[in-house]
């Protein structure tokens, strides 16, 4: 007798799963109990009977994600176990005091699939991608809360949830707590940062550049940066607070150039910044031939690949970009340079590049590969999780 509705598998369809792959896609399934709805927890068996694992059920192509690879009951004492494991492992990176912002869960890479949840001082955000996680994260939040003796728990999910899993009505609401509406004011090596959890994109800042950030910072002494797509300025003020001599910061979002300000501001570093509020594309279009070269430029362009459909055009449009930024890099200058698109793989990335090396016929070396923070873990079983990919090339 399964403890959950019963979802059977094709002949042959199971081999994923006994790699511990946490992802069942709709055309393995040969039969699904009548009883299960949208975001339920299953119990998945293969062909002749045997049990497989545990998940909970979504709408779109991939019909269940796993949680657990055991024949056990997920109350709260398994996800109290959960968390605490979770915590254990952050405890284990020895995150700095000086850092008050880091991703606290991180989907597939902590064994919950389709949830995130990001730490931000007394505050932590969570988003659901899917109304299976969405549930998993109202049942979380008091543990999460008795565990790491936050004040407030906001959940902001209204924009990643497929339109077919949102519920009707669904608002961004606090589960536990609540505060004034304003940035949350977080450190990150020292450095200050205003985080506006509520209208911020994704949770409010990109914690998976930590490293990335601190890379500029040593790189910066006395450099001419370019921070392109730059958001609220993390990469801008890390370059200045490295000793950067003059950074320029352009993004075509007013709200983020705002934001930018303001922490700058904290930082006590507005002389020698420049904000531009522009296309990038535009911007590169126009310049390309005018003002001095600059020393470090770093291209962290939001995903330009959300679908399979677009992946010939999103890698037209990182050639066409980091070909525009090779040409305004300095001889003997570094360009720092992203993808997001998990659709992109490190091969079709660095395709890519190559081509935009070649039409700016600039000598490149590769001098680091670049990924998310280590508080982003990736599964090994799930490699789809390494989502960012990064190049730091070094421009002659």
């Amino acid at each position: 007798m399964s403890l959950y509705p019963k979802v059977t598998l094709k002949p042959g369809r199971e081999s994923s799963l006994k790699r511990l792959h946490p992802w069942v896609f709709s055309g393995a399934i040969q039969e699904a109990d009548e009883q299960s709805e949208l975001g339920d927890l299953v119990s998945l068996h293969d062909a002749n009977g045997l049990f497989l694992g545990i998940g909970y059920t979504c709408s779109q192509s991939i019909a269940v994600r796993l949680l657990s690879f055991k024949e056990e009951k997920l109350d709260r004492e398994f996800w109290r176990t959960r968390i605490a494991e979770i915590l254990q492992f952050r405890a284990a990176l020895k995150i700095p005091a000086d850092t008050t912002a880091y991703r606290l869960i991180h989907g597939e890479g902590d064994q919950i699939p389709g949830l995130i949840a990001d730490r931000y001082g007394d505050m932590i955000v969570i988003q659901a991608h899917t109304y299976g996680a969405l549930r998993i994260a109202e049942e979380l939040a008091p543990i999460l809360q008795e565990l790491t003796g936050v004040s407030s728990i906001y959940c902001k999910s209204a924009e990643t949830l497929p339109d077919e899993e949102t519920p009707e009505g669904y608002e961004d609401r606090f589960l536990i707590g609540a505060r004034e509406v304003g940035p949350v004011e977080v450190l990150e090596g020292g450095l200050r940062y205003g985080v506006d959890t509520v209208s911020g994109q994704k949770t409010g800042f990109f914690i998976d550049q930590r490293d990335n950030r601190a890379l500029i910072r040593r790189l910066s002494p006395g450099k001419r940066v370019l921070n392109t797509f730059c958001y609220t300025g993390g990469f801008s003020v890390a370059a200045l607070a490295g000793g950067a001599a003059e950074v320029v910061s352009i993004d075509s979002s007013r709200s983020a150039l705002f934001q930018l300000e303001a922490n700058l501001k904290l930082n006590e570093f507005s002389s020698r910044h420049e904000t531009v509020t522009a296309d990038v594309f535009k911007y590169f279009e126009e310049k390309i031939q005018e003002d001095s070269p600059f020393d470090i430029i770093v291209v962290d362009p939001p995903a330009f690949v959300k679908h399979r459909g677009a992946l010939e055009q999103g890698l037209r449009g990182y050639r066409r970009i980091n070909q525009a930024a090779l040409q305004k890099v300095a001889p003997g200058g570094f360009l720092f340079t992203f993808s997001c698109s998990q659709l992109v793989t490190q091969t079709d990335f660095q395709k890519s590049l190559f081509q935009a090396a070649i039409g700016a016929g600039r000598n490149i070396r590769v001098v680091a590969q670049l990924r998310q923070a280590g508080c982003h873990p990736v599964n090994l079983f799930h490699p789809e999780g390494e989502y960012l990919k990064g190049l730091l090339l070094y421009v002659g």
